[in-house]
């Protein structure tokens, strides 16, 4: 029998997932991403049962159960992820085949035999390839919202880089751990695994539930045949466009004349179909233009010209009332770390760096 404090982990494991996958269940605005991660919250209690019941000993039909429910874990992370990124309204029967491996072993194990070593190193290379592909993903996920948001609070979606990081970890743990065991014949107990399961179950319900809907409409520049992230090993990134290098030229120029007319800029949501709107000038030229024409993105565009504005307000003694975190806010950033962040990339040094300079040349 596994200790009484182990038992409790599991028990509160347990309880966890049920509640957070009913939260998701009665959710007013019920997307597929909801429904998703509230399956796989039901599917993780049912794995954690199962293991309680292993550890102490109790009746199972089949050995391999438990061990199948590993197959589960790296789809679900990434079919969610997927779905989140790019919008999905519905799961496609193609995603769906990702759970054969778990559907393929339920199935085995109506027959009387068992292999749960197998189940598991299948577990085991199952979870490392889709946190794998997961990373991957967000990583380009990154890369789009920097060509559409002037900001990346909220939908960069830091916390599931954050937990496919540590389930990759946990499997590559795993799998060293299985190596020993085979070629050396070190002993180890799992029952320590149990301690941090409800972390992270309540890691994945607490920002589940808190995370928004990331392009809330279509993106304007997601044209078919359109690239909106030049390859730079061709010489030619946007083959099937028509713009040349003049026609970016005034593109830009309209561009930069808007933004310091009207001061868009410090607009905190300003996003790539705003502007497109505001200047009737389709999102695709104006990605292509930033791209291929002026060498950055859409979030490095608007953002220089955020430092600038708040360069010229320190300068000029502009909202002397004000902090130079606020002034920051004024200027259209909506984070401390954000605002430090770039202004660094930008200049080189930090805000306050930059004031004690004005003042050492005052």
């Amino acid at each position: 029998m596994v200790s009484g404090l182990l038992n409790s982990f599991l028990i509160v494991g347990i309880a966890q997932a049920l509640f957070f996958a009913l939260l998701f269940a009665t959710k007013k605005r019920l997307k597929i991403t909801d429904v998703i991660i509230g399956i796989w919250l039901f599917a993780l209690s049912a794995h954690i049962l199962l293991i309680f019941i292993h550890a102490n000993h109790l009746h199972l039909t089949s050995m391999n159960i438990p061990f199948l429910f590993t197959l589960l874990h790296g789809p679900f992370l990434y079919l969610y992820t997927n779905s989140l990124i790019n919008n999905h309204e519905k799961i496609y029967f193609s995603e769906t085949l990702h759970f054969t491996p778990f559907i393929a072993g339920i199935i085995l194990s109506l027959f009387p035999f068992n292999m749960p070593k197998i189940i598991a190193l299948a577990g085991i290379i199952s979870g490392i390839s889709y946190c794998t592909a997961t990373l991957i993903i967000l990583s380009q996920h990154r890369e789009k919202i920097k060509n559409n948001f002037s900001f990346t609070e909220k939908i960069n979606l830091k916390w599931l880089f954050v937990l496919s990081i540590g389930l990759f970890l946990i499997w590559a743990g795993a799998s060293v751990l299985v190596v020993m065991n085979r070629f050396f014949y070190f002993s180890f107990n799992l029952t320590w695994f149990f301690i941090v399961i409800p972390v992270f179950i309540f890691f994945i319900g607490f920002y589940g539930i808190k995370q928004q809907v990331i392009y809330p409409d279509k993106l304007l520049d997601d044209e078919p045949g359109i690239e909106t992230i030049p390859d730079e090993s061709k010489p030619l990134g946007y083959k099937k466009s028509g713009l040349n290098t003049e026609k970016m030229k005034t593109i830009y120029e309209t561009l930069e004349n808007i933004l310091q007319e009207d001061k868009t800029y410090l607009e905190p949501g300003l996003c790539l179909s705003d502007l497109s709107k505001k200047t009737n000038i389709p999102a695709h030229h104006i990605t292509q233009t930033l791209n291929v024409y002026a060498g950055k993105n859409f979030f490095e565009f608007v953002n220089s010209c955020r430092v600038e504005e708040f360069k010229n307000r320190v300068k000029n003694k502009d909202h002397l009332d004000y902090s130079l975190l606020g002034i920051a806010f004024d200027c259209g950033f909506n984070s401390k770390s954000s605002f430090n962040r770039i202004f660094k990339k930008i200049t080189g040094i930090s805000p306050s760096e930059y004031t004690k300079s004005l003042k050492q040349h005052s």
